[in-house]
């Protein structure tokens, strides 16, 4: 019944079309302006659409008629593909359905480009940055919650090399798109529509949880092992980030030919499955387990919780007696009581008991501070290269991306064998420590910029940039637990958003938009060091702050580290082991 009232609705207009083009023609019949008869008797003069002819209205009306008959020609053609779309059977007209799907998206790619392009930069801002909004953000934390709970000994390990292939996916997709799908944005969506589920829906099965280590597996042939698999991992990371960064410059620099193009990305994926190789070796050649001795035992590995168990002394006989008076008379007693105790420092906290924590947002501030900064550089590089008198700016780009994923790689192995040393350095001296180089490198870029400091200056924030997000992910779960840590790391990670939003945004933006129209340069460009001198002075003193405030923190939560990893070795709290 629709289908009926949408062809007479377009047989009305088509008739209502051409009456209209009668009416035109007799109109326009008399020739030299157009001049026809009222309704009422009098001569009103209709001027001429085409200038300069004579038979303007005469020739205006036929092309009208032509013009109604082309249109009436292309929807007649419309309703037809709707038909046989709407015919076509679920699977044996996919291919026919597909063509015609594809020929319509390319039509709407070639239309409206700026609308194409703000929807871009739309969707494309709320996916990077709005985690909890996107499903790219459910990716991200599932798969960073699960392994941070199936490795709770090697946390920064762990987060640097998530965060570490997180950063070089970009060049990847790059890769991609420029080598293998001919740049063609219709194929891009057809892949990120059908082959990116199709890979999560193929892997899904293994990411799940599993048996942490053991803690005493810190001194065991296990835990050597487990060293060996992580650092085989992160030495096939750094070859494929180099890769990637080298074909990329490579692809812009000349032109690569088709099977060139294929023989890399094979290259890049023979990479990426490389780390493979580590379950094949654990299942083809397992290792025996090495038996412990009981002799040597001298207090139990499980102590219950919430008892206290005095060791030493004539009377074990009965204090155990006693013990188990209190647990099964006093059961009610001391639930009630550990339910009024707040959990302490590297105990699972909730969300409501982490906010009234100072420790939390000191480290919020900091790391707002640190990645705020280091997100404004990389949203305005292509403005400081301009500024610095670079004509392409895609090495500085691969620069930053480069120095991103060794500060994502590095700062969560550099943090992790320090806090296992005798020093028990917490991490967030590593924060403190690489917003100190920040302000050295946006004193630099404001008062010496040029296309050496450029490049140098680039690399450097790009590389403490990474490092804020490899010490922040492991720092959370130390102090938070591991219950709630999906909750707290997406809190954390609304600090880039709004970091940019501040510095990028309502600081530097303003700043240079000032700067160019004092300058007045065709097309809005700045020119010289002036243009981001003052933005970057204000980086720099907000980098100082940030500095001080991880120092704070450090200070605050030495004893938790103390607690937790003196002796060389992760003391995993109950709670957090258990979920």
């Amino acid at each position: 019944r629709s289908k009926q009232r949408k062809t007479v609705t377009h047989g009305e207009r088509r008739r209502r079309r051409e009456a209209e083009g009668r009416d035109a023609a007799a109109v326009g019949g008399a020739s030299g302006g157009g001049v026809g008869a009222d309704g009422g008797g009098e001569r009103v003069h209709v001027p001429a659409l085409l200038a300069g002819d004579q038979g303007g209205a005469g020739v205006h009306a036929a092309a009208a008629r032509r013009a109604g008959r082309r249109q009436g020609r292309r929807r007649e053609l419309r309703r037809r593909r709707r038909r046989a779309l709407q015919q076509l059977p679920a699977l044996g007209g996919a291919a026919r359905r597909r063509g015609l799907l594809l020929r319509r998206l390319r039509r709407a790619l070639a239309r409206r480009q700026w609308r194409r392009r703000r929807h871009a930069v739309l969707f494309g801002k709320h996916s990077s940055d709005s985690n909890q909004n996107s499903i790219f953000g459910i990716f991200k934390t599932s798969v960073l919650v699960t392994n941070m709970r199936n490795f709770p000994l090697r946390r920064g390990v762990v987060a640097g090399l998530l965060k570490g292939y997180i950063g070089v996916s970009a060049a990847l997709f790059t890769q991609v798109f420029s080598g293998v799908l001919h740049r063609s944005p219709t194929s891009l969506l057809l892949l990120l529509a059908t082959g990116l589920p199709t890979i999560c829906l193929a892997t899904m099965y293994f990411v799940r949880p599993c048996t942490p280590a053991t803690l005493d597996a810190a001194t065991t042939d296990a835990d050597t092992e487990e060293d060996g698999h992580f650092a085989f991992t992160q030495a096939v990371s750094v070859v494929l980030a180099v890769y990637l960064v080298t074909t990329t410059v490579l692809g812009n620099a000349i032109k690569l030919s088709d099977a060139t193009s294929y023989t890399l990305f094979i290259v890049t994926v023979l990479l990426l499955l490389a780390p493979l190789a580590i379950p094949v070796k654990m299942t083809l050649f397992r290792s025996s387990p090495r038996r412990r001795s009981t002799e040597t035992t001298e207090e139990p590995l499980l102590i219950p919780p919430h008892v206290v168990v005095d060791s030493g002394g004539d009377g074990d006989e009965e204090e155990s007696d006693k013990v188990d008076l209190l647990l099964a008379e006093g059961k009610g007693a001391v639930v009630r009581r550990t339910k009024r105790r707040r959990p302490r420092r590297g105990e699972d906290f909730e969300f409501s008991e982490a906010l009234v924590k100072a420790d939390f947002w000191l480290l919020f501030v900091g790391y707002f501070i640190g990645v705020g900064t280091g997100v404004t550089v990389l949203n305005n590089l292509a403005q400081i290269g301009v500024a610095a008198g670079i004509g392409d700016t895609t090495v500085l780009l691969s620069l930053f991306a480069l120095g991103n994923f060794f500060g994502r790689l590095g700062g969560g192995a550099i943090s992790e064998k320090f806090v296992r040393s005798t020093l028990l350095v917490p991490r967030p001296i590593w924060m403190a420590l690489t917003q100190t180089v920040l302000v050295v490198a946006y004193l630099c870029l404001a008062y010496t910029l040029g296309p050496a400091v450029a490049y140098a200056c680039t690399a450097t924030v790009g590389l403490c940039y990474g490092v804020q997000f490899s010490v922040m992910i492991p720092t959370t779960s130390e102090l938070f637990g591991l219950k709630n840590f999906g909750l707290f790391y997406n809190l954390m990670s609304l600090a880039n958003p709004l970091g940019a939003a501040l510095f990028s945004g309502e600081l530097t933006g303003r700043l240079y938009d000032e700067e160019a129209a004092r300058q007045q340069h065709s097309g809005g460009v700045c020119l010289g060091p002036g243009c981001f001198r003052a933005a970057f002075v204000v980086l720099a003193g907000a980098c100082s702050v940030g500095t001080a405030v991880s120092l704070v923190l450090a200070a605050r939560i030495q004893p938790v580290y103390m607690a937790l990893y003196s002796g060389g070795s992760f003391r995993l709290p109950n709670a957090s082991q258990q979920h």
